[in-house]
């Protein structure tokens, strides 16, 4: 993956290559939202963004918005149509296969 900086007072770029991989990027926080999309928690980002909007979604006993910043240790209630997942987060990361979505979390 590539690292690119602006210097704007310079007028120019440096770029680097970092040694990790993007699939090896690990976030320490991430917006729930997103989490919820990348961990197939939730089909779409916006229908994240919806079921937290009505306060259909609690961190560690505490209903959130969609802006709110999860980690791992966070647990998470999820109250949708198809009943109430509880579940703790695992890993945060950017890109997941579908097949690997599963390991992002622990039921409970």
């Amino acid at each position: 993956m590539w690292i690119v900086q602006a210097l704007p007072r310079q007028g120019f770029f440096i770029c680097g290559q970092s040694n990790r991989t993007a699939k090896q990027e690990e976030a320490y926080t991430m917006r729930i939202d997103k989490y919820l999309k990348v961990s197939r928690l939730v089909k779409r980002r916006t229908l994240a963004k919806e079921v937290c909007e009505h306060g259909h979604v609690a961190v560690n006993g505490k209903v959130v918005k969609p802006g709110y910043e999860v980690s791992v240790g966070d647990a998470l209630e999820l109250r949708l149509p198809s009943g109430v997942r509880r579940v703790v987060i695992e890993k945060i990361l950017e890109n997941v296969p579908a097949k690997a979505a599963a390991e992002m979390y622990r039921e409970v």
